[in-house]
């Protein structure tokens, strides 16, 4: 709804189809027809922020230093916190297309 005219204002089409649609004071929330949730927050100044981390994992060789030469039995390069998960920056996608990344990868 658009407050300075008292209309209703369309939203931009990102190609999905919406199953359930609820809405509060500045915020509509809906399922999507991929099973997704999805938020869109309007009229407040606080962002919505959701943090990606993958952790990169090397073997200290005395000859070499650092290397990312493992054992077969170490973790995988990339993985999540406990090192039980493979993850890499190709692997990590925003939630949908409507989020972007706030910073560049460090």
């Amino acid at each position: 709804l658009n407050d300075g005219e008292n209309t209703w204002k369309a939203l931009q089409y990102l190609g999905l189809e919406f199953k359930r649609i609820s809405a509060a004071k500045n915020v509509v929330w809906a399922v999507g027809g991929d099973h997704q949730m999805y938020v869109y927050v309007y009229g407040v100044e606080l962002p919505i922020v959701k943090r990606e981390c993958f952790y990169e994992n090397e073997r200290w060789n005395p000859i070499e230093g650092f290397c990312p030469k493992l054992l077969p039995t170490d973790r995988p390069n990339y993985s999540d916190i406990t090192g039980t998960l493979e993850r890499s920056r190709e692997s990590i996608h925003p939630p949908s297309m409507a989020w972007v990344w706030d910073d560049e990868w460090h």
